[in-house]
C-alpha cells in the first residue's frame, strides 16, 4: 500500500510539472517567445503571486494524488480483506452446515455475533433439540411398546412383576430392581410386600415387606411421590460379581404405582449410573401404566369371581330345579303324562322325555295301582278337593322308593287344562317313622343294659335314665327323672363335665367320646362316655349319654403299657450297646481326615452298621446291611460285628475277598445254615475295603454292594463302579457259588471312594412318593459334588435324602461312607 501511495504522489507531481510546462508553453507561445529559464523567471517577476501560486500546483497535485492514492488503496485493501473474511465465513458456514447435515450437533460455531452466526447457532441448537427430542420420543415409544408386550404376555401378578422389573432394569441400563404390591396382613393393615426382584448377580438386604411409611419404599408409598437418591447408605445394598467386585449402586429410584388416586404398588430400581431425566420420567410413566394394570388385573379377577359366582348361582338354580324334592306332573283327561319337571331324573331316575306319553300308573308297584286309579276317579268326580296318596314306585334302576302324591283337578283352567300331581320322595320319612318305632323298642333294650344310659335336654333336665343308675348310685331312676342333673346327687366332677359337653355340642354340633373316672357306691370306675346329639328338624333337642364301664379294659391296657415300657427300655439298652461297639464318624476321621459317614437307622436300633478294624498299617472299613431292621436287624448286626472281629484275629490278615469268605462260613455256622435242611434265610450284604495308606493300596470285595471309585485322569476325575458279587453273606446254599473276588486298586492322593447299603437307593419319595432314589442318582450326586470337602458332601447327601423322602416314611436303614485319600 505504501508503494502504491508513493506512485500516486509521483503521478501527481509529474502531472503538476506537466501542467506548469503546458502553462509556460502556452504563455511563451502567446508572447512569441521561446520557452527558457529567463522567460520563466521573467514571468515570476511580472506576476509573482500568480506564478508562485501556479508553482504550488505540482506540490498540491503530489499531495492530493498521494492522499487520494492512499485513501483509495486503503479502501481497496479493506474491501479485499472484507471479501476474504466473507469468503472464509461462507466456507465456515458451509462446513458448519455440512457437519450439521451429518448429524454432528455438538460442533461449535465461533464467528462473531452477527445475525448469520446467531441464526446458524440457533438453527444448530434447534436441530440438536429436535433430534434429541425425536431420539427421546423414539426411546420412550420403543420402551412403551416393550412394556405393552410384557403386559400382554402375563396375567399372573408375580410373574408379571418379575418380567416388568427385568424389562425396566435392562431398558435403563440398571443392575437391580424390585416390584412391590400393596396387600393386607392378618390384621387387615396395608403392607408393602415384595412380589419379584431381579439383580445383576444377587440382591442383598432387601426386605420382603414393609409397612406403609417404613424405609424408602414405605416413604415413597405414603408420600405418593418418587424418591431419587444418588447418595446410597453403605448398609442399603451392594452388587457382587466377578467383573464388578463388591460395588455399591450410584443411584436409586423408587416410584409408586398410582392409578385413579389409589396406590397399587412400588417399583425400585438401582443403577451404577446416574439416572437421567428421560429415564426418570419414563419409569414414572411406566409406573402409572403398571398401577392401572394392577387395577385392571384386580378388576378382571373380581369380574372373574363375580362371573364364577353368577355361573354358580345359575348352576345352583338349575340344580335346585333339577334336584327339587318334588316332581310336578301334568296329566291330560285320559291320565297320560303331558309334562314332567326335570327333578324327575333325580327322584325316579327317568328324564321328562322318557315319561311323556305314559299312563299315570306305569312303574307304580302293583299294590299301588288301585290307589292311583282311585285318586284320579275322586279328582274327576269332585274337582274342588285335592287327594293325597302314598305309593311304592319302581325307579329306573329297579330300586323301590315311596312317593307321596297330591293331585288337583285343573282341567277347567284354560292355562293348564290338566290334572296336576305333586309327588315327593318320602322314603326317608317312612324310615324315620320306622326308626321312631325302633327307638321305642331300643328303650326296652336299654332297660336291661349294663351301661348307664340317660337322655337329657340342653336345659339339663333328665328325660330318661335306665335302671343301671341304681347299681352305681343306690337310687331308683324315678328320683332323677324330670330334674336338672345338677340338682341331683351325681358327683360334682361328672356334673361339670356334662355341662362342658353341652356347651361344646351346642357350638360344634358333633358327638363327644371321652373317658371319665366315675365315683360309685362300689368305688371309682373308669367309664367311656359317648354323648350323641339328637335333633328334631335340624334343631338340637336332646343328648343321649351312654356310659360304658371300661375299668377292667383300662387295667389290661395299663398292664400292656407297662410291658411296652419294659420292651422300649430293652430296645433303648440295645441301642446303647450297639452305639458303643460301632465306629462313629469321628472314629472314621481319625484315620481318614477327609471323610464322612451318613448313618440314619429306620428304628431305634439298626440292621445296617458301619464297621472298622485297624491293625498295623491295615485299615478295614465296611458298610454292612443285615436282614431286616429294628430289633431283628440289630441282633444280626451283633452277629456280623463280632464275627468280623473274630475273622481278623489271625496273625496274617486276609485280603478283602478272603475276609468275606471267612465271614460267610462263620455266619452260616452261627445260624446253623451249613446243613442242607436249614430253613434260615438270614444273612447280610456288605461292601468291605482293606486300605493301606502307606502303600496307597486298596482291596475291595462286596456281597451285593458295589464300590464307587473316582480316579484322577487328565480331564479331572473318572467315575468307576467296582461291582460286587451277586450272592450274600449267609443264607441259602448256592450251587454255583464261588469265592468272593478281591479287587485291588492303587490310589493317588485326592482320589475318593464311596460305598453304601441299599437303604439310600431304595428310598421311595420324589413328587409322587412312588419313585425310588436309585443308585443312578447316587452316582450323579457323587460325580457332581466330588470337588467338595467330604464333610460338605455328607451334609448335602443328608439334605438330598430328606428332601427326596419328604413326608413319606423311611423305608430302611441308611448308611453311606465317603473317603478321600
Amino acid at each position: 500500500m505504501r508503494i502504491k501511495t508513493i506512485i500516486s504522489a509521483l503521478i501527481g507531481f509529474v502531472s503538476g510539472i506537466l501542467f506548469l510546462l503546458t502553462i509556460w508553453s502556452i504563455t511563451a507561445n502567446n508572447d512569441k517567445t521561446g520557452l527558457n529559464i529567463d522567460f520563466i523567471i521573467g514571468l515570476h517577476y511580472s506576476s509573482p503571486l500568480f506564478w508562485f501560486a501556479m508553482d504550488t500546483v505540482p506540490v498540491f497535485l503530489t499531495l492530493a494524488c498521494g492522499a487520494l492514492g492512499f485513501y483509495y488503496n486503503h479502501r481497496l485493501l479493506l474491501l479485499n480483506k472484507t471479501l476474504q473474511e466473507q469468503s472464509a465465513s461462507m466456507n465456515k458456514v458451509g462446513a458448519f452446515v455440512e457437519k450439521i447435515g451429518q448429524g454432528e450437533f455438538n460442533i461449535e460455531y465461533q464467528n462473531g455475533n452477527d445475525s448469520i452466526s446467531t441464526a446458524l447457532i440457533k438453527m444448530r441448537d434447534n436441530l440438536r433439540k429436535t433430534t434429541q427430542d425425536e431420539h427421546d420420543r423414539q426411546w420412550k415409544m420403543e420402551g412403551m411398546t416393550g412394556l405393552g408386550e410384557v403386559l400382554r404376555s402375563y396375567t399372573d401378578l408375580t410373574e408379571l412383576g418379575y418380567h416388568l422389573v427385568v424389562f425396566l432394569v435392562k431398558k435403563c441400563n440398571a443392575i437391580q430392581g424390585a416390584f412391590y404390591t400393596i396387600e393386607e396382613d392378618d390384621s387387615k393393615l396395608a403392607i408393602i410386600r415384595m412380589k419379584a426382584s431381579y439383580a445383576y448377580n444377587r440382591k442383598k438386604y432387601l426386605a420382603p415387606e414393609f409397612k406403609i411409611g417404613e424405609g424408602l419404599v414405605g416413604q415413597a408409598a405414603i408420600e405418593r411421590d418418587f424418591i431419587y437418591r444418588t447418595e446410597i447408605p453403605d448398609s442399603y445394598f451392594s452388587i457382587t460379581s466377578g467383573i464388578l467386585g463388591d460395588k455399591k449402586p450410584n443411584s436409586l429410584l423408587i416410584v409408586p404405582c398410582i392409578s385413579n388416586d389409589n396406590l397399587y404398588g412400588v417399583i425400585e430400581i438401582a443403577s451404577l449410573n446416574i439416572f437421567n431425566a428421560l429415564e426418570i420420567e419414563f419409569i414414572k410413566e411406566v409406573c402409572k401404566v403398571i398401577g392401572q394394570t394392577i387395577f385392571n388385573l384386580g378388576v378382571n379377577e373380581r369380574t372373574s369371581k363375580l362371573l364364577d359366582e353368577v355361573n354358580k348361582s345359575h348352576k345352583k338354580l338349575h340344580a335346585l330345579l333339577e334336584n327339587a324334592s318334588e316332581i310336578i306332573t301334568i296329566y291330560d283327561e285320559n291320565e297320560i303324562v303331558r309334562y314332567e319337571s326335570p327333578s324327575a331324573k333325580n327322584i325316579i331316575g327317568y328324564t321328562p322325555e322318557e315319561t311323556m306319553g305314559n299312563t299315570s300308573y306305569q312303574r307304580v308297584h302293583p299294590k299301588g295301582i288301585e290307589s292311583v286309579k282311585e285318586m284320579f276317579r275322586k279328582l274327576k268326580e269332585d274337582p274342588r278337593f285335592t287327594v293325597t296318596i302314598q305309593i311304592s314306585y319302581i325307579r329306573k334302576d329297579n330300586s323301590k322308593i315311596w312317593l307321596e302324591a297330591t293331585g288337583k283337578n285343573m282341567l277347567h283352567d284354560p292355562a293348564i287344562r290338566g290334572i296336576i300331581v305333586n309327588s315327593r320322595d318320602i322314603t326317608e320319612k317312612r324310615k324315620a317313622e320306622k326308626e321312631q318305632r325302633l327307638r321305642g323298642q331300643m328303650q326296652s333294650l336299654s332297660e336291661n343294659s349294663h351301661d348307664l344310659i340317660l337322655r337329657i335336654g340342653i336345659d339339663e333336665n333328665i328325660f330318661y335314665i335306665n335302671p343301671t343308675v341304681e347299681s352305681l348310685t343306690g337310687k331308683k331312676p324315678a328320683e332323677y327323672l324330670q330334674k336338672p342333673f345338677s340338682s341331683v346327687d351325681f358327683p360334682n366332677s361328672i356334673i361339670e363335665e356334662w355341662k362342658k359337653d353341652i356347651e361344646v355340642i351346642t357350638k360344634e354340633n358333633r358327638p363327644i367320646t371321652k373317658e371319665l373316672v366315675f365315683p360309685t357306691i362300689n368305688g371309682e370306675k373308669i367309664m367311656q362316655i359317648n354323648i350323641i346329639p339328637e335333633y328334631n328338624e335340624k334343631k338340637l333337642e336332646t343328648l343321649l349319654i351312654v356310659s360304658h364301664d371300661i375299668t377292667e379294659q383300662k387295667k389290661n391296657e395299663n398292664r400292656i403299657n407297662e410291658q411296652n415300657k419294659k420292651i422300649t427300655e430293652s430296645i433303648n439298652y440295645a441301642q446303647r450297646i450297639q452305639n458303643s461297639i460301632i465306629p462313629t464318624e469321628a472314629t472314621l476321621r481319625q484315620h481318614f481326615p477327609d471323610s464322612f459317614m451318613f448313618y440314619k437307622p429306620k428304628d431305634v436300633v439298626s440292621g445296617d452298621f458301619p464297621w472298622m478294624f485297624v491293625k498295623d498299617d491295615e485299615i478295614y472299613v465296611a458298610t454292612v446291611d443285615c436282614t431286616g431292621h429294628g430289633v431283628p436287624g440289630a441282633l444280626m448286626s451283633f452277629i456280623g460285628h463280632f464275627t468280623l472281629n473274630q475273622v481278623l484275629t489271625s496273625e496274617k490278615l486276609p485280603n478283602a475277598g478272603a475276609t468275606l469268605d471267612l465271614l460267610h462260613q462263620n455266619v452260616q455256622q452261627t445260624l446253623r445254615q451249613d446243613t442242607g435242611d436249614s430253613k434260615s434265610r438270614d444273612g447280610m450284604d456288605i461292601a468291605l475295603c482293606r486300605i493301606n495308606l502307606k502303600k496307597k493300596e486298596l482291596h475291595y470285595s462286596g456281597a451285593h454292594r458295589p464300590l464307587y471309585y473316582l480316579k484322577q485322569d487328565n480331564n479331572g476325575f473318572e467315575f468307576n463302579e467296582v461291582k460286587a458279587d451277586r450272592y450274600p453273606i449267609g443264607g441259602f446254599h448256592y450251587k454255583n457259588r464261588e469265592k468272593f473276588k478281591d479287587h485291588v486298586i492303587t490310589f493317588k492322593k485326592g482320589e475318593s471312594i464311596f460305598f453304601f447299603t441299599d437303604g439310600l437307593p431304595d428310598q421311595f419319595g420324589g413328587p409322587d412318593g412312588k419313585t425310588k432314589f436309585m443308585s443312578n442318582r447316587v452316582q450323579e450326586f457323587v460325580k457332581k459334588n466330588n470337588s467338595l470337602h467330604m464333610n460338605k458332601i455328607g451334609t448335602l447327601i443328608h439334605h438330598e435324602f430328606e428332601q427326596w423322602k419328604g413326608n413319606h416314611k423311611q423305608m430302611d436303614d441308611v448308611l453311606l461312607i465317603g473317603i478321600r485319600f
